[in-house]
């Protein structure tokens, strides 16, 4: 059985890449409305950026791109040399095109400043003792107001936008000690 070109697999067209509009569409959650963060439910990078396959127009590459920076592609028609795509929202999983803009670093570190956010994404006067640069899929608030009791699994399942089933299984996991080993290094936030 021949595979298929890369035209074929992902036929739709944004700029300087191709990708597939019907499976795009799929995976994003609009349920929020025109104006609300639109969830992506696909697959995503470790660092928290939903990932989707496509290919390069210039050289016929199939590669794995950032669905935020698609949708801004696909919006605009390109994106300059050296911008950066911005979320006005703050939230890794939003890919709704009203929430983002075009930036440069400066501008990322202004909006997360007045979203009462340092430029490595952690509250401003966190003290961490985890892992630096560090973006965790399920939010970080979330992981630590469940290690402290603050709140049960059907809260951190509401929280990070993820089924009861996968939330007991992280919970699980935090509790044991196993998936962030820093955690019992933390006071409680209201010590």
């Amino acid at each position: 059985m021949k595979r298929k070109t890369s035209a074929e697999t992902f036929p739709d067209r944004a700029a300087d890449v191709g990708y597939n509009s019907t499976y795009l569409w799929s995976k994003i959650d609009q349920s929020a409305g025109p104006q609300g963060c639109w969830q992506w439910m696909g697959a995503r990078h470790s660092q928290g950026y939903g990932m989707v396959g496509g290919y390069r127009l210039a050289t016929d590459k199939r590669i794995m791109q950032t669905v935020h920076r698609l949708m801004l592609k696909i919006q605009s028609g390109a994106i300059p040399q050296g911008a950066d795509v911005i979320r006005t929202c703050q939230n890794m999983g939003c890919v709704n095109p009203a929430h983002l803009q075009f930036g440069s670093a400066r501008d990322i570190h202004t909006i997360r400043k007045s979203h009462g956010r340092t430029s490595g994404g952690k509250p401003l006067g966190w003290r961490s003792v985890g892992p630096r640069n560090q973006e965790y899929m399920h939010g970080l608030d979330n992981i630590v107001d469940y290690y402290h009791d603050q709140i049960d699994v059907r809260e951190f399942a509401i929280r990070a936008k993820i089924t009861l089933r996968q939330a007991k299984s992280v919970c699980k996991e935090i509790k044991s000690g196993k998936l962030y080993k820093w955690l019992p290094k933390l006071k409680e936030p209201n010590e």
